[in-house]
């Protein structure tokens, strides 16, 4: 069954402005869009901590999360660089 949407006619999009395109500015800007605060980054960043500090887990490689529409994928590096180097960080860790 077709829904009443698909039969309602539409103007055509303007030359290059079809539903898939990127604005200009976005285009090679991966990754920009992390909130950085979310919920979803904090966990993830819990989650490094307790595998790389309390349990010596050096084997992590990637770090992924999805909001289901977009995923983000992280080198292990960056978060050792970020927060496992980060003696205050490690200190208040160990301490929670």
């Amino acid at each position: 069954m077709i829904g009443f949407n698909a039969l309602i006619p539409r103007p055509p999009l303007p030359a290059g402005e079809g539903e898939a395109s990127l604005p200009p500015s976005a285009e090679g800007e991966v990754g920009v869009r992390v909130n950085l605060n979310a919920k979803s980054f904090q966990e993830l960043v819990l989650y490094f901590l307790r595998e790389r500090i309390t349990h010596g887990n050096l084997a992590v490689k990637h770090l992924i999360i999805t909001n289901i529409y977009e995923w983000f994928v992280f080198d292990s590096a960056v978060f050792e660089k970020a927060f496992a180097q980060n003696k205050a960080l490690v200190k208040d860790f160990k301490a929670f």
